[in-house]
């Protein structure tokens, strides 16, 4: 430890610092433990010396006054105190944590990571018809099909699994829940293999369509309206499930089965003419969840 540091410290004590130096001071110790370490010290001996000093009695000597009075150093002592604490609470979690986990997917931890998510970014997208405003933060129209590519084809042999997590919101104009479709695709080498959102017909619900010429898969009891819903595909079985909310969390309100080990290149959000559709926000994970 340097001599200027033990010099800091008693001037900080001392009060005898200007505004900008105790703030440089505030942030050496919020970064070394050295600085915490050694206020500690000289705060105890200050401490000590201080109550000596109150005890003295009437015409006995007295230190020389300082620049501050008692209650603005009794101010400073406490936060520095009250810094000394958070510092060594933070230090002692930092060195004691332990690594944090993927997100649950279907109950069990797994590692993910995220090979398409937002801001969404019109160049980023082919429009087949229609014209959806496209903004940030949300994608928003009646009556249109738009496609996106990923970067290579999933899910892969080292990353099996995929969550798409799509929050559906309000549209300004039109009914998300219609006689017409309105969600998302996934497409291998142009051919449509998965679609999840309000399926076409009169159900007023989200559901399930494999395609493969087996009928919609729809839900035990309605989930209706806009909301957050996670598709998971694992490419080793071929199972397909719905779930509510951000994560492959709890059971599943749907369940489907496609032709194991199919990869996806591009995905389509749309609504067909009679639908509307408000994407909010577009996550998809790809990792190594159970199968």
């Amino acid at each position: 430890m340097k001599r200027a540091d033990h010099e800091l410290v008693q001037e900080v004590l001392d009060g005898s610092v200007s505004t900008e130096a105790f703030a440089a001071f505030q942030q050496r110790m919020r970064e070394e433990p050295e600085i915490v370490k050694l206020y500690g010290e000289y705060a105890m001996l200050h401490h000590t010396l201080s109550e000596e000093f109150e005890d003295h009695a009437p015409g006995e000597p007295t230190m020389p006054s300082d620049k501050w009075n008692a209650p603005a150093r009794l101010f400073l002592l406490a936060a520095l105190v009250l810094i000394v604490v958070i510092v060594a609470v933070s230090i002692h979690r930092k060195s004691t944590a332990s690594p944090a986990p993927g997100p649950l997917v279907g109950g069990n931890i797994g590692q993910f990571t995220a090979i398409l998510e937002g801001p969404f970014q019109r160049a980023d997208w082919r429009a087949d018809y229609g014209n959806p405003e496209i903004s940030l933060d949300r994608i928003d129209g009646e009556n249109y099909s738009i496609f996106r590519r990923l970067v290579q084809p999933e899910p892969t042999a080292a990353s099996p699994v995929i969550c798409a997590t799509l929050r559906v919101e309000s549209p300004a104009s039109g009914q998300f829940h219609t006689d017409g479709w309105a969600g998302m695709s996934f497409y291998s080498q142009g051919i449509e293999r998965l679609f999840f959102g309000d399926c076409y017909g009169p159900e007023r619900t989200w559901a399930l369509d494999v395609k493969q010429r087996i009928p919609i898969i729809l839900p035990g009891k309605p989930v209706i309206g806009p909301k957050t819903v996670t598709l998971r595909y694992d490419r080793r079985t071929g199972e397909v499930s719905l779930h509510e909310g951000k994560f492959a969390l709890g059971p599943a309100f749907c369940r489907g089965k496609i032709p194991a080990g199919l990869t996806f290149d591009e995905i389509r959000i749309g609504a067909s003419s009679s639908a509307a559709l408000a994407v909010g926000s577009l996550v998809i994970r790809a990792g190594d969840g159970p199968p």
